[in-house]
């Protein structure tokens, strides 16, 4: 076994932190009653909701062997109407992450393709092309992890596109948050930058160094 499996074995069954760890972030629902942030705030049901489901229940999510539940997210509708726009310019967030999926009260008519939109600085509009597109999502898909670069972009749209029809389409961005730290993937001990606050986490082989990381 190379120096390299050794290192990735060891990795796969835990999560290791160097010295402090990446923190909370910031939550985007804590930007609820900010209007110089949360810049648009729609639906394809007239409202959305903060840190609960569409329907005013806690958030939960499939993770596909179980129900997660969240208590910090925005609970949604997929529809042409379907615009969370956060105006993120100059507070030097460097990475929006959040679980994306069909909430639990949604049923077998829901289908959900969840996407996310930048608009960079010195750009007048957002790109026609999403940076980030799920998967069509069903009641019982699992969530997938979101996770977009928002170094150098001023704003940040959430959109949830229907499938067939938009009946049942109750959608969360569940722990939705941003974060001042950057990540990288990690492939080797050496790789792994001397100093600062980094955690690796391991997934199928791919390792994921968090930190203030340049």
């Amino acid at each position: 076994m190379s120096a390299l499996e050794t290192f990735n074995a060891f990795l796969a069954a835990y999560v290791w932190t160097f010295s402090d760890s990446h923190g909370t972030g910031v939550y985007a629902s804590d930007f609820w009653d900010d209007s110089t942030v949360l810049e648009t705030n729609s639906s394809g049901y007239d409202y959305n909701m903060k840190d609960r489901s569409l329907a005013n229940n806690p958030i939960k999510l499939w993770d596909g062997s179980n129900i997660q539940t969240f208590a910090k997210g925005i609970g949604t509708h997929a529809g042409d109407r379907s615009n969370i726009t956060f105006n993120i310019a100059d507070k030097g967030y460097k990475v929006f992450e959040a679980y994306a999926g069909v909430d639990n009260e949604g049923n077998e008519n829901s289908s959900i393709t969840f996407k996310v939109y930048v608009k960079k600085k010195g750009e007048d509009n957002f790109g026609t092309s999403p940076v980030y597109t799920s998967e069509e999502l069903y009641h019982r898909t699992a969530m997938v992890p979101v996770v977009v670069d928002v170094r150098g972009v001023d704003k940040i749209k959430l959109v949830l596109d229907k499938g067939t029809s938009d009946a049942n389409d109750h959608g969360d961005w569940a722990n939705a948050r941003f974060y001042t730290y950057a990540r990288r993937k990690v492939t080797a001990v050496s790789d792994i930058p001397e100093h600062g606050s980094v955690s690796v986490r391991g997934t199928d082989g791919n390792y994921i160094a968090y930190g203030n990381i340049a």
